[in-house]
């Protein structure tokens, strides 16, 4: 929306919006952010931010409120970039203006009317969304976002582009050297297909992406780019439900394996992310190491729990005898569900260990009972801790951004970018403390008891489900970030004072899982 010139001065005039028509709001938002970016205006964004305020946002309708939203993320991430203009801005570990541009565009996709939106308003909501995550390290999700552009508009030029250059970033971060030359053929095929339509681009946006492509052509020879190699060759085996929970979590994207953010090869069916080489003291045990492990495999146990609770219909025997009283709400209790839980549990241990590792390696000093995914990163007074100013280490920025999904009730958080935050964690806090009621999808509008004076959290099987795999996708990344985060620091300087040497990784072989 390109307001001429004298309505945008009008609209600068304006001293409120109170008493205009809804959608007039609304649309008045749209109009002071867009002006803002073709008239490079800090004003603008401040009086529609303001304007914003004034908006009783539960009389919109479901369509306003996903617009709202979209033209909130819009002045935050035009702020940013206001900001973002000296190398050290765009470095800033912490941007206010980066959460609540995220938070709006997931805030936007949460709303059911959502899928209401034009198809070019949806692709443009996931772009910005991938293309958010991108920068700030989340470049394992910001995968997801832009793939779910393209599932709308196969030929979406932006999404197609930065595709392209994201899989170069991801790859230059990846310390296998098979895997680093798959990702930058992956890179310039997207960043060619992106070419077809180059009316789509803006000049500078397709003079960058031209000038990437070509490049790309100096060092991946024509060949390798029009002959890749077949990724689908490696076998999910002969064992039947073996290859079928290969396929589903390939499907899902639930391997520890770069090459699955790729797509479903079947070369990627394994959980091939490890520690890089680690130097060690004499004397100290390879704690990283070991840690990762367990971490690793506790994730494959979640994952299959998960698979399992998913794809198991018939009632387990174990459950034969116990016996459960009918409350008369559509309340359902098996060994399935229990499996669906203890996967929820699993993966939200899997973080706090994570933030025991992070603590241990930057030697933070924090006290252990302290220790969680959110405290690792500032002091105190919440400033951020002077391991992590201005680091520009990506996947370390990934997951200090990963730790603002999470929220812990007994902290002072300042900014949560996952608006499911306190939802997730109340589950956790009732599934491990108190009453937690799954319903049948079929019944869970039928209950008509005093809610209030309820003691359980009550959620429907189907929505508990999409947040056990919301989860369990957020650990994987998380489980990706940390040994590219840690191979980063590595690189920088040797953290090892003294003699010692190095712990390189030897797979265990099956034979050994007993």
């Amino acid at each position: 929306m390109n307001a001429p010139e004298k309505k945008f001065e009008d609209l600068l005039n304006l001293d409120s919006i109170t008493g205009i028509e809804k959608q007039k709001q609304i649309d008045i938002l749209g109009l002071l952010f867009d002006g803002a970016i073709d008239n490079n205006s800090s004003e603008a964004i401040e009086k529609g931010l303001l304007f914003s305020k004034e908006i009783k946002y539960s009389s919109l309708t479901g369509i306003q409120k996903t617009l709202f939203h979209y033209y909130i993320s819009n002045a935050w991430a035009t702020k940013r970039r206001f900001k973002s203009k000296t190398f050290e801005g765009a470095w800033e570990f912490n941007m206010e203006e980066q959460a609540y541009e995220i938070y709006h565009l997931r805030k936007a996709i949460t709303i059911s009317a959502f899928n209401k939106l034009p198809a070019n308003r949806k692709t443009q909501i996931y772009v910005n969304l991938a293309n958010a995550f991108n920068v700030v390290g989340r470049f394992v999700e910001a995968h997801e976002y832009w793939d779910k552009a393209l599932l709308i508009d196969p030929t979406h030029s932006m999404a197609l582009s930065n595709k392209g250059k994201g899989y170069f970033y991801y790859g230059k971060y990846l310390f296998d050297e098979v895997h680093i030359k798959i990702f930058m053929i992956f890179a310039v095929k997207e960043l060619k297909k992106s070419l077809k339509n180059p009316e789509e681009f803006y000049p500078p946006v397709l003079k960058e992406a031209t000038e990437f492509a070509n490049w790309f052509d100096t060092f991946i020879d024509k060949s390798t780019q029009e002959n890749p190699p077949d990724l689908n060759e490696y076998s999910l085996g002969e064992d039947l439900a073996l290859k079928k929970y290969r396929e589903w979590s390939l499907n899902f994207q639930l391997y520890i394996n770069p090459l699955n953010d790729l797509g479903p090869f079947t070369v990627a069916c394994h959980d091939c992310l490890n520690m890089p080489t680690l130097f060690f003291l004499a004397d100290q045990p390879p704690t990283y190491i070991t840690l990762y492990n367990q971490m690793k495999q506790e994730y494959g146990t979640a994952r299959f729990l998960f698979y399992e609770s998913q794809n198991v219909t018939e009632p387990h025997y174990s459950d034969t005898d116990i016996v459960i009283t009918d409350s008369q709400e559509g309340a359902l209790y098996s060994y399935n569900l229990e499996k669906l839980k203890t996967s929820f549990r699993m993966c939200y241990s899997i973080l706090d260990k994570i933030s025991f590792l992070l603590e241990d390696y930057f030697e933070l000093g924090i006290p252990k009972t302290k220790i969680n995914f959110r405290t690792i990163w500032t002091n105190e007074s919440k400033a951020l801790r002077p391991q992590f100013v201005m680091s520009n280490n990506w996947a370390l920025r990934g997951l200090y951004w990963l730790s603002k999904d999470l929220y812990y009730p007994s902290q002072n958080h300042e900014i949560v970018i996952e608006p499911e935050a306190r939802e997730i964690a109340a589950i956790r806090n009732h599934i491990e403390h108190k009453s937690f009621k799954i319903i049948a999808d079929d019944k869970i509008l039928k209950t008509a008891y005093n809610k209030k004076k309820d003691i359980a959290y009550t959620i429907s099987k189907s929505e508990f489900e999409q947040k056990a795999l919301k989860l369990l996708k957020l650990v994987r990344a998380a489980m990706i970030y940390l040994p590219l985060a840690i191979n980063d620091e590595e690189k920088k300087s040797n953290k090892v004072k003294g003699p010692s040497a190095p712990v390189m990784p030897r797979i265990i072989p099956l034979t050994e899982k007993t």
